[in-house]
């Protein structure tokens, strides 16, 4: 059975793909399958942005105008106008793209895993888990295990564990997204800071979150979460969901492609920034490159970022794991020093050189010199 395109995964990557080519004629008389073995029912993560703009979907359900950042010593809340922070829970973002998917592209649903890829000169042949084998001219794929790409799992990783919690009677002692609260940061041999969502008085979102090599057990994380918790004078309340997840930091670059017919998308495609864990705005932005081509019948461009950007990462990366101690002290020059648009202008890599010059002239220098000439 043959397909024009075929998508390995139902996550974010390949959902959003799908969903903006449900807004072209041009897609709707395409054959199209997708292959993923869950229902996609869960609400198995959440996804957070910063924009200018209103993001497209409607299941973005929460947006804040201020953010925090916190340590022991220094506490900074500021509004990030022009920008808003937006929330996204996988659950409503899967019914709601997966909704106009179906009404507008019609594909077919293999609830299967792949077992292989091969290629011919104009088509990639998949075999699935039960030995059916599918084609298609064009694939996307947001699996690691067929990107080409090697990610070291014992390398350096940011994870996080975290309660979604109600609270009883009292209302939160926070109404404003704490970015980074270093307050917590007491191992200096990793780097830890809480994150906390609050959705309303009562409710939230509380993370533990640690760049690292090693996973904690789900005991440890539980106590970390609690501990915070506790530290910020939140003892009663139930949990209504939890979260885990685990993202390589990776300097290595990535393969946006096997070949010409088989492009990785997502993560696996390089598109979670290693140095934050942020993905959802550069997935946007790819799939609009990716349809632009498609449109055209243009070559799928190579996927590439700005050499500076990849540069600074780098850099902070080594810093990260050779001197964890100094990462909470970079962030308070940075946060404390800077607007947090300027700051998060820098992150979304939309800054000139100028701006990063003055960024750079705002932090301690002489670890990222030493991290310059550290292999």
């Amino acid at each position: 059975m043959h397909f024009d395109y075929v998508f390995i995964g139902a996550g974010l990557s390949n959902l959003s793909l799908l969903h903006q080519m449900s807004s072209y004629d041009f897609f709707k008389d395409k054959t199209i399958a997708i292959i993923e073995p869950s229902d996609k029912d869960q609400n198995d993560r959440t996804w957070c942005l910063w924009s200018k703009l209103p993001p497209r979907y409607t299941s973005v359900s929460t947006s804040w105008n201020s953010l925090v950042f916190k340590s022991s010593s220094f506490h900074k809340e500021q509004n990030i106008s022009p920008y808003k922070y937006y929330h996204v829970a996988s659950k409503d973002f899967y019914e709601e793209t997966i909704g106009e998917i179906s009404r507008y592209l019609k594909p077919r649903w293999f609830k299967h895993s792949l077992k292989s890829v091969k290629f011919s000169a104009i088509k990639a042949s998949l075999t699935l888990d039960n030995d059916e084998i599918i084609s298609a001219g064009f694939v996307f794929n947001s699996s690691f295990k067929f990107s080409g790409n090697n990610i070291n799992s014992e390398g350096l990783k940011q994870h996080f564990y975290g309660f979604k919690i109600k609270t009883a009677d009292k209302d939160l002692p926070v109404d404003a997204v704490h970015l980074m609260d270093f307050s917590l940061n007491t191992d200096q041999s990793v780097v830890q800071f809480g994150y906390i969502l609050p959705f309303n008085a009562k409710e939230a979102l509380i993370e533990y979150t640690e760049f690292s090599d090693q996973l904690r057990s789900k005991d440890e994380y539980k106590v970390l979460v609690t501990d915070y918790l506790r530290q910020l004078g939140i003892h009663e309340f139930e949990v209504k969901e939890t979260e885990f997840g685990a993202i390589p930091m990776s300097e290595n670059p990535f393969k946006d492609r096997l070949n010409d017919l088989f492009i990785n998308v997502g993560s696996a495609g390089g598109l979670t920034k290693p140095t934050t864990g942020y993905t959802f705005q550069y997935i946007q932005k790819d799939c609009q490159n990716v349809i632009k081509a498609l449109l055209s019948g243009a070559k799928i461009p190579v996927r590439s970022s700005q050499k500076r950007f990849k540069f600074y990462d780098r850099l902070l990366l080594r810093i990260i794991k050779k001197e964890p101690q100094l990462v909470q002290t970079i962030m308070e020059k940075l946060f404390s020093r800077n607007k947090f648009k300027s700051v998060l202008k820098f992150l979304d890599e939309e800054s000139s050189l100028l701006e990063e010059i003055r960024i750079f002239m705002s932090i301690p220098w002489k670890p990222f010199l030493k991290s310059l000439f550290r292999a």
